[in-house]
């Protein structure tokens, strides 16, 4: 099985933090795969840790996907 992230390590994403849309830059990436399923979360620099279905590339794909 082949696992693929929609992002990679010191890439600057958006994600709402606290009620507010901020840039954050990704540290890590937790990668939980199982035969019938698949989890990616990223780490922040500064701390946090969001699913990757909560990270976007763009301001604008954030506030579309709200």
């Amino acid at each position: 099985m082949e696992v693929y992230s929609k992002y990679n390590i010191n890439d600057t994403v958006w994600v709402v933090s606290r009620n507010k849309v901020i840039q954050q830059k990704i540290q890590g990436i937790e990668i939980t795969a199982t035969t019938h399923m698949r989890d990616i979360e990223y780490t922040f620099i500064g701390g946090g840790k969001l699913p990757e279905d909560r990270v976007f590339k763009t301001k604008q794909e954030l506030i579309d996907s709200l």
